[in-house]
């Protein structure tokens, strides 16, 4: 049940965008993410309506030949239950 959920707030620092890396380093720790129906057990998928993983802030790197390189860069809040 939802009451029973207990949770923390984690910050978290990628070295690469592989996929589900995150949320598989954290469940291989003990501590799966809220939400989590693919690496996380039954009753943890169960305690969040849906994955609770948020970029508070995005690099993304543009490489071109025709074009001087760029960074793009995104921020935003978070909002918690």
């Amino acid at each position: 049940a939802k009451g029973d959920c207990v949770w923390s707030r984690a910050a978290l620092s990628p070295l690469t965008g592989r996929g589900h890396q995150l949320r598989l380093h954290m469940a291989y720790v003990g501590c799966p993410m809220l939400g989590d129906t693919l690496h996380a057990p039954a009753f943890v998928a169960l305690c969040a309506p849906r994955l609770r993983l948020h970029a508070s802030s995005l690099d993304i790197s543009l490489q071109r030949d025709d074009i001087a390189d760029e960074t793009l860069s995104f921020s935003s809040s978070a909002r918690y239950f």
